[in-house]
């Protein structure tokens, strides 16, 4: 087994131990070692601690397999811990985007009325104008529309 598996392993056992409040000399009994032999396995001094292994287990009313994949079920939770996170944190980034989005469109509408609003009274004022004879069909009024349709003032 690779360095990381090995604590790994170590680690599920600690906080099997850990969560179940069981002390080192009570495993050690029931497995059938000194505390100190059982003190090496857990510090990794112990290059054969695997034949313990089943032992450990059936002391701690696991499986074999559990008592190996403990950590890799509280990594998985982690993870998805993390994930959950992660979709929260995107979700809340797209709302505000959302946000921002419909404030820009509404901003532009607004605009949109108030550029109405200006081609309207200045189109007003031209047909005010023509009618008083004070300007000719063909002149162009500053900040009015030229005859393509662009307002080249703003």
């Amino acid at each position: 087994m690779e360095m990381t598996t090995k604590n790994m392993i170590l680690e599920n056992i600690r906080k099997i131990l850990q969560e179940k409040g069981i002390k080192v000399e009570n495993i050690s009994k029931e497995i059938g070692i000194s505390k100190g032999e059982f003190s090496k396995i857990m510090n990794g001094q112990r290059k054969d601690y695997s034949k313990y292994l089943h032992r450990i287990a059936e002391s701690l009313n696991l499986t074999y397999h559990q008592l190996i994949n403990a950590s890799s079920h509280t990594n998985k939770k982690m993870a998805s811990d993390f994930q959950t996170d992660l979709y929260e944190r995107l979700i809340n980034e797209c709302k505000e985007k959302d946000k921002a989005k419909d404030d820009l469109i509404k901003n532009l509408y607004e605009q949109i009325e108030i550029l109405k609003n200006k081609y309207e009274e200045m189109k007003r004022k031209m047909v005010d104008s023509k009618s008083n004879g004070k300007i000719k069909a063909n002149d162009s009024i500053p900040g009015s529309p030229n005859p393509q349709g662009f307002f080249p003032n703003l």
